[in-house]
């Protein structure tokens, strides 16, 4: 992304930052098969915006060990 490319609202910034988070949680038993998977929810609170920006960017995909990303689309 282009280093300041343009100026954004922070309060806009501040609103997606805080919009809750879900994530999944896996835990396997002792024979490897899924014991238990809880959906969990975070919200950041308290948020302080010091500047942001908008601008031309790209998004790179590369294969992970855990979770192969390339494969979601």
């Amino acid at each position: 992304m282009v280093y300041k490319h343009a100026s954004h609202d922070s309060d806009t910034a501040r609103k997606l930052l805080s919009l809750p988070e879900i994530n999944l949680k896996i835990i396997p038993g002792p024979d490897g098969e899924i014991q238990v998977a809880q959906l969990l929810s975070s919200t950041m609170e308290n948020i302080s915006v010091s500047g942001t920006w908008r601008g031309p960017a790209r998004l790179s995909l590369s294969p992970h060990v855990v979770c192969e990303y390339p494969h979601f689309y």
